[in-house]
């Protein structure tokens, strides 16, 4: 949900001690982490050595569908035993071809990554002078915790009625008192775009909390 880092390198290291399976999730990384984007197992130095890797084609790519990668074993056991995939129906050519595309600028744009962690850090830092909980997070995902639905609820729609689209999230999705906004940064963000979304969270912060 929040995109929380995972030790990937100390998971791997039980894992191969009691001969069990590591499975990673890329959602959240893929774009993001690693020196080319390619996610938490290259940003740990792991690429190859997780045993089955899932992500998304939207989120950072832009697109739509998703993905395991794994040994052929595996792959040849999904596509025949997996009911999730032998009844979805096959993503649109134009959707793959834009996945391919976006895969291709994400490996060949470090400064697109740059900036979006220029982006990060910068908002981080400034909401944390402030005085808000962003529940340790450290990625594009930045949750700020507002706590009880009435509250986030309101604060969203103070910030929709500004431009600004962060949604509530609330229970059952979250653990009831854990209710928050959820901010999701771009590279493609400026840094009026910045400077106005603080400015209007401390207004929330003002009037809600």
């Amino acid at each position: 949900m929040d995109g929380d880092v995972a030790p990937l390198d100390k998971l791997l290291e039980v894992c191969r001690d009691h001969d069990t399976i590591l499975m990673i999730d890329e959602a959240h990384s893929t774009g993001v982490y690693g020196k080319t984007g390619a996610g938490l197992s290259e940003h740990f130095g792991l690429q190859g050595q997780m045993d089955i890797v899932m992500g998304t084609l939207s989120k950072a790519l832009g697109s739509v569908g998703g993905y395991i990668a794994g040994r052929r074993i595996l792959r040849e056991y999904l596509v025949n035993r997996s009911r999730e995939f032998i009844y979805t129906t096959a993503p649109a050519p134009a959707a793959s071809a834009a996945a391919l595309q976006a895969v291709k600028i994400v490996q060949k744009s470090p400064d697109l990554r740059d900036k979006l962690w220029r982006n990060i850090h910068s908002v981080r830092e400034k909401l944390t002078e402030l005085g808000f909980d962003l529940m340790g997070s450290e990625g594009p995902v930045i949750p700020v915790l507002i706590g009880g639905t009435k509250k986030v609820l309101e604060a969203k729609e103070l910030l929709l009625k500004k431009g600004i689209f962060a949604p509530a999230i609330r229970p059952p999705t979250v653990s009831k008192g854990t209710d928050r906004i959820r901010i999701s940064l771009m590279a493609t963000h400026t840094k009026a775009h910045l400077e106005e979304l603080v400015a209007i969270l401390k207004k929330v912060q003002k009037h809600l909390l």
